[in-house]
């Protein structure tokens, strides 16, 4: 998550095995396929559109881009390990007018620590960048570090959806990257509205 300053409700058993976690314990046993770097380097190749998200920019959305309230609201999210279609978190998120950024995850229990706080800015035509933080703990509530995410989304659907990609990083208590719990994939989201609720989101996305 290292920019200038910078994306969890269903059933677990919905979930593959839980290979990583967005806010909380770490359970060690996700390894990434390439090696872990720092935050900032992943979060600048983030801000690059790639195949997988501008083909989701559609030439019928407003010319001049959303404006920056377009991504103000609650979202309801996937999260995926790479480019894969294996689910790595699904998150209720949300993004408020003044900047900040709310997240709620179902890989871990309350009681580890399964909500982050961040920030949000808009960083290209219809694209947002967000960095949250979280603390982590075990299940025996002992302090273990801090979890922090970069993700940049564009939105899609005329702003009913969005899509990106997302880096994650563990550290210890110390400040040190913990290699084993370094994950970044895909994004797929959701608007949450009065019309559009979770059955239909936990339907589209069983």
């Amino acid at each position: 998550m290292k920019l200038s300053n910078y994306v969890a409700i269903a059933a677990l058993g919905s979930l593959l095995p839980v290979v990583g976690l967005a806010c909380g314990e770490r359970l060690g046993v996700f390894r990434a396929s390439m090696l872990a770097s720092e935050v900032t380097g992943k979060a600048q190749i983030l801000a690059q559109p790639d195949a997988a998200t501008a083909g989701n920019e559609e030439s019928s959305d407003n010319s001049a881009g959303y404006h920056r309230q377009a991504i103000v609201g609650t979202w309801l999210a996937d999260w995926f390990v790479g480019h894969t279609n294996q689910r790595y978190d699904r998150l209720i998120t949300i993004f408020h007018a003044d900047g900040n950024e709310t997240e709620n995850d179902i890989a871990v229990p309350p009681a580890t620590e399964n909500v982050c706080y961040g920030v949000w800015e808009q960083t290209g035509r219809n694209q947002f960048t967000m960095r949250h933080v979280g603390w982590v703990f075990d299940r025996d509530g002992n302090y273990l570090g801090a979890v922090e995410v970069v993700a940049t989304v564009s939105l899609t659907n005329h702003g009913s959806g969005f899509r990106g990609r997302y880096v994650l990083e563990q550290y210890d208590p110390a400040g040190n990257i913990i290699p084993a719990d370094h994950a970044d994939g895909d994004i797929k989201g959701t608007r949450y509205t009065l019309t559009n609720g979770i059955v239909d989101f936990l339907k589209a996305n069983p």
